[in-house]
């Protein structure tokens, strides 16, 4: 009687137990709150919408988040919010830096366009005639143009390497070269996350007549002439203290974000599957800059933010990424402005589970106010933005460090665009 009677007791506690177990999990999962903070900087008059659709983004934000909006070379608008690294109560400021990830891809395809007008190279010519070295392990027909445009089969080499042996540039190519692509070059399109710099990198080396590596010639040829230099491609040491620290979306946000997108996250999950599942090296090779696991990150370190990657490491203020752009603007003519706004094609990225629009190292959307028209746009890890109109003068920056989940706030992202464009 005694023992039925205490099993009785036991069994009523038994919900009170789930109860305290389910508040214990998804408080452990659940991201830290922090309280928003007010909107700092400036935006002239006629941008009062795009300040308040930013006031309403940053108000969801877990870090902190900046904007600029740059048009004929004037800055039009310029606001941040949040925190730099909120775990410190460091609030996020005028001269905060972060780090850019993928937009910082937008200076491939100029630098590229500004080799070209001394016709040493065609996008349809064989990376071989160049590179001889390269032309082996089913890399013999492999064009410039698939390389800048992520169709030549590189999500990773033929081995792991360190952080230190990825800063000589001798070694880097023998690895590419001993290198099997990993689908038939020009084949398909698989975005190439990290891995695409160090490729990038042996190609300016043999077309710059002084034999620079892509970073280096965005050092000497692009960040001398913008009129604000809080833009890095290699952090000294005595910058980081102004960075903000990255954070990843927790597990929780990362389902949720996914989830709340079914249709989507089906599609992403069959095309990992159907493409062999390499997919995700586009993002986690070289292993020490893996970007795909969530209490992990790389970034944070000062060792990787002195890295001069221009696939993904450039460090900044969104005020100056602007000026950076308009200052590599500024090497083009209005004519090569004009034929990089034609995109070469439209196709499925089966990395990215996506369609993009692609030409010469630039990607492309359509233009969010004018028909039949497109402007050059990056996205970043995390949700950062990059978009430039190289004929109307204009550049868009969005920089977080507060990393979004999957495509968790892109619709957002888009209203601020079309607003900015609007304008």
């Amino acid at each position: 009687f005694c023992s039925s009677r205490y099993m009785k007791s036991l069994r009523g506690f038994i919900p009170y137990v789930i109860a305290f177990v389910s508040f214990f999990i998804y408080m452990s999962l659940m991201p830290t709150y922090y309280p928003p903070t007010p909107v700092s900087g400036q935006s002239n008059p006629g941008y009062e919408r795009l300040h308040e659709l930013f006031k309403n983004v940053s108000l969801s934000e877990r870090g902190g988040v900046s904007m600029v909006l740059m048009k004929k070379g004037e800055v039009v608008v310029d606001l941040w919010a949040g925190y730099a690294d909120p775990t410190a109560n460091q609030k996020w400021k005028k001269d905060t830096l972060t780090v850019a990830y993928s937009t910082t891809k937008v200076f491939i395809g100029i630098i590229f366009t500004h080799l070209k007008r001394d016709h040493r190279f065609s996008y349809s010519d064989k990376v071989s005639t160049i590179w001889p070295e390269f032309a082996c392990n089913g890399k013999e027909k492999t064009t410039i143009g698939e390389i800048l445009d992520h169709k030549a089969g590189l999500l990773h080499f033929s081995r792991e390497f360190t952080l230190e042996e990825s800063k000589n540039t001798t070694m880097m190519g023998s690895i590419i070269e001993q290198t099997n692509p990993q689908w038939a070059p020009g084949s398909k399109m698989g975005y190439s996350g990290i891995a695409y710099a160090y490729v990038i990198d042996q190609l300016v080396m043999r077309l710059d007549n002084k034999g620079r590596t892509a970073a280096e010639y965005f050092n000497e040829e692009i960040k001398p002439k913008s009129k604000d230099q809080d833009f890095f491609l290699g952090l000294p040491e005595d910058e980081n203290y102004r960075v903000a620290r990255i954070t990843n979306p927790s597990l929780l946000s990362s389902a949720i974000a996914h989830l709340s997108h079914p249709l989507n996250y089906i599609h992403i999950v069959s095309n990992y599957v159907k493409n062999g599942m390499i997919a995700d090296r586009s993002a986690s090779y070289p292993s020490f800059l893996d970007l795909m696991k969530p209490d992990v990150v790389p970034f944070n370190s000062p060792d990787v933010r002195s890295l001069r990657l221009i696939s993904c490491n450039g460090i900044g203020t969104a005020r100056a990424m602007a000026h950076t752009v308009m200052a590599a603007s500024s090497l083009l003519t209005d004519g090569e402005k004009v034929d990089l706004m034609d995109p070469i094609g439209e196709e499925e990225d089966f990395v990215l589970s996506k369609r993009r629009i692609y030409g010469r190292g630039f990607s492309y959307i359509r233009h969010p106010t004018q028909q039949n028209r497109f402007i050059v746009s990056f996205w970043g890890n995390g949700l950062q933005m990059v978009s430039w109109d190289p004929q109307d003068d204009i550049v868009f920056v969005v920089f977080r460090n507060g990393l979004k989940a999957g495509d968790n706030g892109r619709e957002q992202m888009e209203e601020m665009l079309e607003a900015a464009f609007h304008s």
